[in-house]
């Protein structure tokens, strides 16, 4: 899946399943990451270093953000589908 408004590859998704999965929702959403961010009370910046080579931990607080523009729970987020 290609993202609408910057054409970012969610396959380029690097990390844990979660990542992944925000970021489908948030294209299915319709929502650039900026505006994402930016709904969810984090600067661009700082949204698109989740998204970088290193793997570093994120606040519950800050996930809970995002899933609520979402509209998802974070169990939802966590949760694989088989």
């Amino acid at each position: 899946m290609r993202c609408p408004t910057c054409g970012h590859q969610t396959s380029d998704v690097k990390g844990p399943p979660w990542k992944q999965k925000l970021e489908d929702l948030r294209i299915a959403a319709g929502m650039s990451r900026a505006d994402f961010a930016k709904k969810a009370g984090m600067s661009r910046q700082g949204y698109y270093t989740m998204f970088g080579d290193e793997d570093r931990g994120i606040r519950v607080d800050t996930l809970q953000r995002l899933c609520n523009v979402l509209g998802v729970t974070l169990a939802e987020l966590f949760t694989e589908e088989s």
